[in-house]
């Protein structure tokens, strides 16, 4: 606006929104006048000064506005209603609420705020420490009535001095705060000087029973006791009684009171050490370092006095491995707790030797023998019935269980027979990995006599030679490739297994040996079941001198050729020769596969 008035210099205001023309014809008396223009379109002031002066016979006419600059637009103040306006914005008084208890007036204090959005009032207690009555809002937030008219109490009806009645009771203001003072006298209101409150005689009179009384005090007996209450130096002593022979060394625990330089001793004792009665062999004393030697001549008295006690023992005189004197028996300090040597370093300036060790005789517990296997169940079964009264059902190894659910190692054997009709008999073991459970199944061979099926049921078997009362039993690293495994007076001759069990055999190598692992794979290898593992087959068996598999005509393998007494292309490592002539043999070779 300050700008000239030339070309390139007008900048319309595009926020303008009002261009009313302003009205000057009107009528007066009944004729038609012409009013002056104050305003001009929409309201905006005119440039007066420069109309009065703009003449046209004027070559260059003066314009004010370019000299002072255009006048501000007014703009009119935006209206807000009145509970915005006085939003937040209260008027407090502080006063008080004589209560008469007992014949006596109690006065409560009090704060009365008036809200100047909605002319509403509450009154404050503010709380006091075991006041003994409820407290916090007497009256809740509302307008009340100023009298029986039922009239409205209202900001101006209050004032400093006045007694306010609210809901029954009588409130007395005796000042406010600032904003209030300032509020009220803005508004053309005379506001009264504060008054006092008045003391409440009960309140007053707790205030003094809980404030401390000053004065000076001179140093008291009993500081020591109060500033060193419950602090205690304990130590670990041994006596050693010579006059005795072959005397036990007992412990005892020496405290060392320094609230009053008390000394008490208790006995350590053992458990199960025998011992009855009670373990404090001395109660809380003063213990003299030395006693004057008693008169040989009368008068002979018994009793201690101070005078025959230059010394009390202090705690300089314990130190760990050194020998306290107390009553003619001398105590050999061997330790102390941590406060203890905290407190020699911290006040006495002295480090606590370390703890010496006492070699301690080892007791040796006596051990009740097992009772003998009853034939009832089995021998856990036994156990269970000697533990308790009431048998229980023997732990299990859950974790196993659930590892090892439905996992069987099988073997092939034969039965080193002792009659000759046993000589053809081919069983299968079966060892179930969960609970270590044996089962026994004998293959059916025609015309042998034997009709095969079931010959052991899932049982544990334990070990030859073992204590039937606490049995051992087979496990899988005892089923070994052409080993003997006696199972409940049967001899079995171990003659192959299946993949499973080179499996689990390479997967818990600690378990067994290096060299059952080895026949393992030769075995599995020379009957054909172990292909994947060995990358070259033909070079693995020309190194270890493994044969090919030979198959029948039937489809039966070595062991059933062996078993028909066939010849075969083996190696003589492999199989001893057979008596029978090539040409006469029925047995077909399997050419050799190389690879996978």
């Amino acid at each position: 606006e300050e700008l000239p008035k030339i070309p390139g210099n007008a900048f319309p205001d595009y926020t303008r929104t009002d261009y009313n023309i302003p009205h000057h014809f009107d009528w007066h008396n009944g004729y038609p006048v012409v009013k002056p223009i104050q305003v001009g379109i929409g309201k905006h002031p005119l440039d007066t000064e420069s109309i009065a002066y703009a003449f046209d016979n004027e070559s260059a006419r003066l314009d004010p506005s370019m000299v002072y600059g255009r006048t501000k637009t007014y703009i009119p103040p935006v209206f807000k209603p009145h509970f915005v306006l006085y939003d937040k914005k209260c008027l407090s008084f502080n006063g008080y609420l004589i209560q008469v208890v007992n014949n006596e007036q109690r006065v409560r204090l009090v704060k009365v705020t008036y809200f100047l959005e909605d002319d509403t009032i509450t009154v404050l207690e503010p709380p006091t420490v075991n006041a003994g009555f409820p407290q916090g809002k007497l009256v809740k937030r509302a307008r009340h009535p100023r009298d029986i008219t039922g009239q409205l109490i209202h900001w101006k009806d209050l004032n400093i001095g006045m007694d306010l009645s609210l809901n029954g009771m009588t409130f007395h203001l005796y000042s406010c705060d600032n904003f209030t003072r300032e509020y009220l006298t803005s508004q053309g209101m005379e506001i009264n000087e504060n008054e006092g409150c008045p003391s409440d005689v009960y309140t007053e009179k707790r205030k003094a029973m809980m404030k401390a009384k000053l004065h000076i005090t001179t140093e008291s007996p009993g500081k020591r006791r109060l500033l060193l209450e419950g602090k205690v130096l304990r130590f670990q002593a041994i006596w050693d009684d010579d006059s005795v022979e072959f005397a036990e060394k007992t412990m005892y625990k020496i405290n060392y009171f320094l609230e009053d330089d008390t000394i008490e001793i208790n006995e350590l004792r053992q458990p199960n050490s025998g011992k009855e009665g009670p373990t404090k062999i001395m109660t809380r004393r003063k213990i003299p370092k030395c006693v004057r030697k008693i008169q040989d001549s009368l008068p002979v008295y018994l009793e201690m006095t101070e005078e025959d006690v230059n010394k009390y023992l202090e705690p300089l005189d314990f130190l760990v491995g050194k020998t306290v004197n107390i009553f003619y028996r001398r105590f050999l300090l061997i330790d102390c707790d941590e406060f203890t040597r905290k407190y020699y370093d911290q006040f006495l300036k002295i480090s606590q030797p370390d703890a010496i060790k006492i070699e301690k005789k080892k007791s040796i517990k006596p051990s009740q023998p097992l009772p003998p296997y009853m034939g009832f169940g089995s021998p856990e079964d036994s156990i269970q019935s000697w533990l308790s009264i009431v048998p229980k059902q023997p732990k299990k190894d859950e974790m196993r269980l659930l590892l090892n659910m439905s996992k069987k190692l099988r073997y092939t054997a034969e039965l080193d027979w002792v009659h000759p009709e046993d000589d053809d008999r081919k069983f299968v073991i079966e060892y179930r990995l969960s609970d270590g459970y044996i089962k026994i199944s004998e293959l059916r061979v025609e015309n042998s006599g034997h009709t095969g099926g079931g010959f052991l049921k899932f049982i544990l078997v334990p070990k030859e030679g073992c204590n039937p009362n606490r049995p051992e039993y087979v496990t899988p690293n005892d089923f070994v490739l052409g080993e003997v495994i006696s199972i409940f007076g049967h001899r079995f001759i171990i003659t192959g297994m299946d993949v499973a069990v080179y499996r689990y055999m390479e997967a818990n190598p600690e378990k067994f040996s290096e060299e059952a692992i080895s026949d393992a794979r030769r075995h599995l290898v020379r009957e054909g079941l172990l292909t994947e593992d060995v990358k070259d087959v033909a070079e693995y068996r020309k190194r270890e001198e493994i044969s090919e598999p030979v198959v029948v005509d039937d489809g039966t393998r070595i062991d059933k050729c062996r078993a028909l007494d066939l010849p075969s292309k083996v190696d003589p490592i492999d199989m001893p020769e057979c008596n029978v002539k090539p040409e006469e043999s029925t047995c077909k070779m399997v050419p050799m596969q190389t690879g996978n």
